[in-house]
């Protein structure tokens, strides 16, 4: 009999400590703002995800605090980063949007990189994505030999950006002639930029990124897909080769797969180091729960996202651990797609 007693006054305050806890994280919450911040320009994919996650994340954390979004360009995403690992608020108020290369800076050796990757908490990300080579309909290049023959010019942001790293990794193992001119802020300048005539093309256009801004574009031929990326590929696009189908070379081929982290991300986000471990487990729930949520599915798809297959926390995890683990060969070979 005293043995249950104790049994059951263990519990009840094993259940009390955790009421305890949740009602602190409430309380805590309770009439404050949420800043989610988005490490690049305004307009793109990455900005529309922030947008309509914020009008919806509030209703899934204990104390429904409101949202707001702020965006930090620069460096491709490296700016946006640091300033997330070093500067923000580490009380839970601030959550950032990376780009998907910022997880894996660090392996590459990427100049200018002032934060440990291994130190942010990762709450998860949107789908898996796949991504293409796309050229202004009036490029005289319709397939993987053009390109090998005849120079593009292709529109990046900084030279250590994502869209730098995927244009390089298509020169290397698809041996096509690109060139890069570098400068936009954001996929949203290098599109008009496209679009105007300055660049043939665009090394990195995802998936999401055009059913969201520029679905027209491939139903009217604006836009010549060449070639997709990734380990999803989509089917919607039978007639536009895997870039996996080009290559033969088996160094290549590992290369490519390691190189896919970036596709496979999606679009990550993270709480910076030292956010207290309750509010951060409120903060993972919460967004599994808003991308489970009908009212957030609908706003997303309203606005062309892709946000069917969302990752969790752990999935994101274990990309960023493959990409760490990688050969070291594979590793110095991804450094020189970053330089």
């Amino acid at each position: 009999m005293n043995a249950l007693r104790c049994l059951l006054s263990a519990l009840a305050v094993s259940g009390s400590s955790l009421c305890a806890r949740a009602d602190a994280v409430e309380d805590f919450y309770r009439g404050r703002t949420i800043s989610i911040v988005v490490a690049t320009s305004s307009g793109g994919a990455y900005d529309i995800l922030a947008r309509v996650l914020s009008k919806h994340i509030g209703n899934h954390i204990p104390g429904k605090p409101s949202a707001t979004v702020r965006n930090m360009p620069g460096g491709g995403g490296i700016v946006g980063t640091n300033w997330l690992y070093n500067l923000a608020e580490k009380d839970g108020t601030v959550i950032g949007a990376l780009l998907n290369i910022g997880p894996l800076e660090q392996v590459f050796g990427t100049e200018g990189v002032r934060y440990d990757a291994t130190k942010f908490t990762y709450l998860g990300s949107s789908d898996p994505e796949t991504g293409f080579l796309a050229l202004w309909n009036s490029t005289p290049v319709n397939s993987i030999e053009d390109l090998r023959e005849k120079e593009v010019t292709v529109a990046t942001s900084g030279p250590s950006s994502s869209p730098a790293f995927f244009a390089r990794l298509q020169i290397e193992v698809l041996k096509a002639k690109l060139k890069m001119i570098s400068g936009y802020p954001g996929q949203n300048e290098a599109l008009l930029a496209m679009e105007q005539g300055e660049v043939n093309g665009y090394p990195s256009i995802f998936y999401s990124s055009l059913t969201a801004f520029k679905p027209q574009w491939v139903k009217d031929g604006t836009i010549k897909l060449m070639v997709q990326f990734g380990t999803k590929t989509r089917p919607e696009f039978p007639k536009v080769p895997s870039m996996m189908d080009y290559v033969k070379d088996l160094d290549d081929r590992l290369l490519a797969q390691a190189a896919f982290a970036l596709t496979d991300i999606g679009r990550p986000y993270i709480l910076p180091p030292g956010v207290p471990a309750d509010r951060a487990t409120a903060i993972k729930k919460a967004m599994r729960d808003t991308f489970a949520d009908p009212a957030f599915l609908a706003d997303a798809r309203q606005a062309g996202l892709q946000v069917d297959s969302p990752q969790t926390a752990e999935e994101v995890q274990a990309i960023i651990d493959r990409v760490y683990k990688s050969p070291p060969k594979v590793i110095e070979r991804l450094k020189a797609l970053k330089q």
